[in-house]
């Protein structure tokens, strides 16, 4: 059986995990590394063409 696939979709200000991180992209670090081992993640900043 294929994987589950989640999306997680950002402001895009800031690059994860980075050292200027907000709390947006601290939650989305943490969320993701404990999803990963379940699921397959993909983060997409807002506005992405």
């Amino acid at each position: 059986m294929s994987r589950l696939k989640v999306a997680i979709i950002t402001p895009g200000v800031y690059p994860i995990p980075g050292r200027k991180s907000t709390s947006v992209e601290l939650v989305v670090h943490k969320t993701s590394n404990l999803l990963q081992k379940d699921v397959d993640v993909i983060i997409y900043p807002r506005g992405l063409d």
